[in-house]
């Protein structure tokens, strides 16, 4: 119609538009599955604990090993050593 800041207006709500759904989709187009917050604290903390188990294997390689065979996470995280293999840690 010979109005271009209309025009430009509705450009950029177009542009924002297909931001928006390019956000809300997934890869091919697909839904991508909302995750509640509860999940998505518990993916978090899982990462945080592997991570922090990562970094002290680097420096005490039998401490990372124990706890990677004794620390699990998932829905509740917990410390279980496996009661057969006797150890005892100086701090």
């Amino acid at each position: 119609m010979g109005d271009s800041e209309r025009a430009a207006h509705a450009d950029a709500e177009r542009d924002f538009i297909v931001r928006e759904l390019g956000r809300a989709v997934g890869l091919g187009g697909r839904n991508r599955r909302a995750s509640s917050a509860s999940e998505q604290a518990r993916v978090s903390v899982t990462q945080a604990v592997r991570q922090a188990m990562a970094r002290i294997g680097d420096y005490n390689v039998p401490l990372g090993k124990h706890l990677d065979r004794a620390i699990r996470t998932g829905t509740y995280c917990t410390y279980l050593p496996d009661s057969r293999i006797p150890g005892s840690w100086n701090v």
